[in-house]
């Protein structure tokens, strides 16, 4: 029983890392002009690519946790103020000593699984300073998840238990950027809250246990942009108190 306790806890912390991107709020203002077409229709698509890279993602009873997906992002941009977006990808985690006051458990690998999402980002406001640039407040909305798969849990024996978990996430965040000339650095404040549902083969049984996540809520976000002719942009960001993370993106308009 206690071995079953700490494989579950294991995936109750493993789920809590699955932190998404918030890149650039001002992001739907910033491409303006399309790679083939330029007009001021109402309306474009901007195809894309986001990385997300988490390092350490400070969850208590997890050491060298690491988890890192690469997606393809397809947006739909309104007025040049409103982008309604979607991403697919494949991602993947690590862990080592899951329990390092318990040496029942010491190792967790996830392969590389399909993960998904959507979202939507808004400009708010925007003001313009002249020589000084335009500053912008948006807001991000997004749901992420990762089907349910198999995983691989090992103890200090080496002896190997079967598994399966899942995962969804829901994030809001809001950001002010700042545009001069063609850089456009922004700071952003995020909430989300994540949850994990999973099976465990354990004494010929199946054990299912659902959590969500009660500790590290809030984090705060700090990036750049560098936008080319108004056609092309790409996006770096650091993620900081809730996760140690890196997230790059790229993305132009047809």
């Amino acid at each position: 029983m206690k071995k079953l306790f700490t494989v579950l806890t294991a995936m109750v912390a493993s789920s809590a890392i699955y932190a998404a991107p918030v890149l650039n709020p001002a992001a739907p203002a910033l491409i303006t002009d399309g790679v083939f077409l330029c007009d001021d229709d109402c309306w474009g698509l901007k195809a894309g690519y986001r990385g997300n890279f988490i390092y350490n993602a400070h969850i208590k009873g997890c050491d060298d946790l690491e988890y890192y997906s690469n997606s393809g992002v397809l947006t739909l941009n309104l007025w040049d103020r409103v982008d309604v977006y979607g991403f697919v990808g494949a991602a993947s985690i690590n862990f080592q000593d899951a329990a390092p006051d318990d040496d029942l458990l010491t190792g967790y690998y996830g392969s590389s699984k399909t993960n998904w999402g959507v979202g939507v980002k808004v400009v708010l406001w925007e003001s313009c300073w002249g020589n000084c640039g335009t500053t912008y407040l948006g807001v991000d909305a997004n749901y992420e998840r990762l089907p349910t798969h198999n995983i691989i849990v090992w103890d200090a024996a080496n002896d190997v238990r079967s598994a399966a978990a899942g995962f969804y996430e829901t994030q809001v965040a809001i950001g002010l950027s700042h545009r001069i000339w063609n850089l456009v650095p922004y700071i952003a404040v995020k909430w989300s809250n994540r949850g994990v549902s999973g099976s465990i083969q354990y004494d010929g049984t199946n054990r299912i246990r659902g959590s969500r996540n009660t500790n590290h809520h809030w984090g705060y976000v700090i990036g750049t942009t560098l936008v080319d002719a108004n056609r092309m942009t790409v996006t770096a960001e650091a993620r900081f108190v809730d996760e140690k993370a890196l997230s790059i993106g790229a993305e132009f308009k047809f």
